[in-house]
This record gives structure tokens, C-alpha cells and sequence, in this order.
């Protein structure tokens, strides 16, 4: 009796071990390929910042405190509404920066990324209904028409350029 238990024993810790070995083996390679792939998301979103740091310089930087001089100043504008903080706004920019350029209009650029702590601008992008950047917004004495992301940012700038 006493070496059939000691074989289960021997069978039962060379088992758990066997079952171990194999846990541990997928929890490294997955545990590295998270690291892999966060390492390379990580590179993406610093390029598409770069990338969208450059584009911006191309708009002219609006605060929050400054809208309605502006609209007492202009009669006719483009302003687009985002942050570097967010992926979409990261692929739009370079885009509106492009079509700006060809179309040879101005556009302000408002930053949300201080909206949490920026009172001023979070009862502006209330007032101007702007829930999630990014936004396009048309600003005709007055009177707001927004930019549908159906429709070609040129297409948009076009219609809706003096």
C-alpha cells in the first residue's frame, strides 16, 4: 500500500507541477505580449501627437474666455473644438489642417483638454452643445452650423467658406 500512495503522490505532484509549468508558460507570454502591444500603442499615439502638435500650429489658438469677442469681431469664422488627448481628434486634425490649407481659410482651434477644470470652457462647450470632441463648427454672424462627419471636410469648408 504504501508505494501505490507514494506513486499518486509522486503522479499528483509531478501533475500539479505539469499543470503549474503550463499556467505560468501562458501567463508570461501573454503577460509579455501585453507588454508588446501596449509598448506599441503607446508608440503609435506619440507619433499621431507629434503629428497632431505640428497640424495645430497651422490654426490659431482660441481660450474659452475669449469667444465672445470673437464673435463681436467676426462676422464669419471656422473653429475647430479638440485635444491631443483623444484618438479621434488625433486622426481629424492633420486632416482639417490639410484641407484648411488648400482651401486657404483661417480656422481657431479651442483645446478641451483642461475642460474638467476650466469652468469657463466647459459652459462654453455646453452652450456651443459640443458633448465629445472633436468638432467642426461654421460660425456665420452668429449663427452655428456644424460639421457632419458624413461629409468631406473640403466639402464643408467650401460650402461654407466667404
Amino acid at each position: 500500500m504504501d508505494k501505490k500512495n507514494n506513486l499518486k503522490l509522486l503522479l499528483g505532484i509531478s501533475g500539479l507541477t505539469a499543470v503549474a509549468a503550463m499556467g505560468w508558460e501562458h501567463y508570461r507570454n501573454h503577460y509579455n505580449l501585453d507588454n508588446h502591444l501596449s509598448f506599441a500603442e503607446k508608440s503609435i499615439i506619440f507619433w499621431q501627437r507629434k503629428v497632431y502638435d505640428q497640424k495645430i500650429k497651422f490654426f490659431i489658438r482660441l481660450k474659452a474666455h475669449n469667444w465672445n469677442e470673437l464673435l463681436q469681431n467676426r462676422d464669419h469664422f471656422f473653429v475647430y473644438i479638440g485635444t491631443r488627448n483623444n484618438s479621434q481628434c488625433l486622426s481629424f486634425a492633420p486632416r482639417l489642417s490639410y484641407a484648411a490649407q488648400q482651401a486657404g481659410t483661417n480656422v481657431y482651434y479651442l483645446d478641451t483638454t483642461k475642460e474638467a477644470t476650466n469652468p469657463i470652457l466647459r459652459h462654453l462647450l455646453e452652450d456651443l452643445q459640443v458633448k465629445n470632441p472633436p468638432a467642426l463648427l461654421c460660425v456665420d454672424h452668429g449663427r452655428i452650423i456644424r460639421y457632419d462627419f458624413d461629409e468631406k471636410i473640403t466639402d464643408f469648408i467650401n460650402a461654407h467658406q466667404n
